[in-house]
């Protein structure tokens, strides 16, 4: 009788900070609680397997990337065919000085249709979006009580703030 190949799920939460997922390996640049693997996600390769990962969460992190091309092709490297990555960045502009780019709904047509003439990445085009959505009102709340130290009653009621995009991309090939 031949073994049985058992397949063990990987789900990858990049970029974790202080949001612990559980049943996932939280990943971060900075060691704290919860965190099971430091790593800087622009030092490549990530130390995981090709096809190994069943689900990715990344929540405020590819705004922060400084090399996308290069995080976008680990992210098709280490996702498996039919495995999901499910993206929350700002929407639009905003004022962060650490944010190095933008998104908007345009941003997942980028991701997923690739052009007949393409100098982009040649991942492009390689994953469907699942479902996308925007959620918050947009107004800077958090940014004027952190940069300018200005204190408004909506952002400490923590009922609004920065709209924000969600979207889930399924890897197609």
């Amino acid at each position: 009788m031949s073994p049985i190949a058992v397949r063990t799920t990987l789900n990858l939460n990049l970029g974790c900070g202080r949001k612990i997922r559980e049943g996932f390996v939280n990943v971060d640049v900075v060691p704290g609680p919860g965190v099971d693997l430091v790593w800087d996600l622009d030092a490549i390769p990530w130390p995981f397997e090709d096809g190994s990962a069943d689900r990715i969460f990344a929540e405020g992190i590819l705004e922060h990337v400084l090399h996308f091309d290069r995080f976008w092709r680990e992210i098709y490297r280490v996702l498996r065919v039919g495995g999901r990555i499910e993206i929350g960045v700002p929407y639009g502009f905003n004022t962060d000085p650490w944010h190095v780019r933008y998104f908007n709904r345009f941003s997942i047509l980028r991701l997923t249709v690739q052009p007949e003439s393409s100098t982009n990445l040649q991942d492009v085009g390689r994953f469907r979006c699942v479902e996308w959505r925007v959620t918050g009102n947009g107004f800077p709340w958090w940014h004027l009580s952190v940069y300018l130290n200005l204190r408004f009653v909506p952002f400490h009621r923590r009922n609004t703030n920065c709209a924000k995009l969600w979207f889930t991309l399924e890897r197609t090939a």
